[in-house]
């Protein structure tokens, strides 16, 4: 069983008593509207499962005591998306990146050959996008620490990537399972 939502986040959160280690995590982000994101996207995990057995890794992941589901969450600034599975699972969605940002990143982060694809590709920022997505799920999936050394691993999971149009922009999804 695999269960993928996408959904927009709205101006005011609706009321929810999240469980304290939870609204504990979403205050790390300093920026309000990285918090806002994330309490949203907790409130609407809640849905699908218990957030009283919500605890977190070493690494800060999220994992429900006792491993009966696996979930992950994403977020962007104007979209959450949720997967919730019967086997480990990691999910990631960006709008697409803008080119400069995409290009600073390709030079720090991709080999050579990947290097070589990205800079022949005629949209550089939809392949470079793909690649951070893919890349950001499977550490999800993987409980790697997020940094740019571990972006730079291959990816040892099936991925599957897809394209969501969202008012008149276009956000690419990834989600990584073994």
């Amino acid at each position: 069983m695999l269960v993928t939502k996408v959904f927009n986040i709205p101006t005011k959160l609706p009321k929810h008593r999240l469980p304290i280690n939870i609204v504990n995590h979403c205050n790390i982000y300093k920026e309000a509207n990285v918090k806002h994101a994330s309490l949203f996207a907790w409130i609407t995990l809640d849905k699908y499962i218990d957030l009283t057995k919500v605890r977190f890794g070493k690494n800060g992941k999220p994992y429900l005591q006792g491993n009966t589901k696996y979930f992950s969450l994403s977020h962007t600034s104007k979209t959450i998306a949720v997967a919730i599975s019967d086997k480990p699972i990691g999910i990631d969605i960006e709008y697409i990146l803008q080119n400069d940002i995409c290009d600073r990143l390709a030079l720090k982060l991709l080999k050579k050959d990947q290097l070589q694809q990205y800079l022949k590709s005629k949209h550089r920022a939809l392949w470079f996008t793909k690649y951070w997505t893919q890349h950001e799920a499977y550490l999800k999936l993987s409980e790697d620490t997020f940094c740019f050394k571990n972006l730079k691993k291959p990816i040892n999971a099936k991925c599957k990537t897809k394209q969501i149009k969202h008012k008149n922009k276009i956000l690419i999804l990834s989600v990584a399972t073994k």
